[in-house]
């Protein structure tokens, strides 16, 4: 399923809302402390776990980001066209294909190739970086 930032208004998916800084503070608190789990060596069969983590490091700092500029989603893709249209410096096409190795590990119990992983980890923790020096 693709879609866009109009569609995800249209549907009510994304909503606009009174800022919450308070709650995005928590949720950034929360992928802080995933990020200081996640980001260290582990054995390779732990990867598709690092790669969960990864993921909802990014997406509770999308989310924080929202709740502070007054919008809410209940839908991970949208959360992405979120970034595309008031981010575009973030590389939204990266994180799509990560929220579909995500899905694809927690919905259908798939292998994640380790290579996937080390070649995408560095620009998944720059990703991270940027996001909270916006947040901040």
């Amino acid at each position: 399923m693709e879609t866009s930032w109009e569609k995800c208004q249209e549907k009510g998916i994304i909503k606009k809302i009174v800022p919450n800084p308070k709650r995005g503070e928590r949720l950034k608190q929360m992928a802080l402390l995933r990020l200081e789990f996640w980001d260290k060596n582990i054995l390779n069969k732990f990867i598709p776990m690092k790669v969960e983590g990864f993921y909802e490091i990014i997406k509770e700092l999308i989310l924080t980001l929202m709740l502070k500029t007054g919008f809410n989603s209940t839908n991970h893709l949208c959360l992405i066209e979120f970034l595309r249209e008031y981010y575009p410096i973030l590389d939204a096409e990266r994180l799509n294909k990560l929220r579909k190795v995500r899905n694809e590990i927690n919905y259908r119990g798939a292998k994640v190739n380790n290579e996937y992983f080390l070649e995408n980890e560095e620009e998944f923790k720059l990703i991270i970086k940027k996001l909270i020096k916006i947040i901040n």
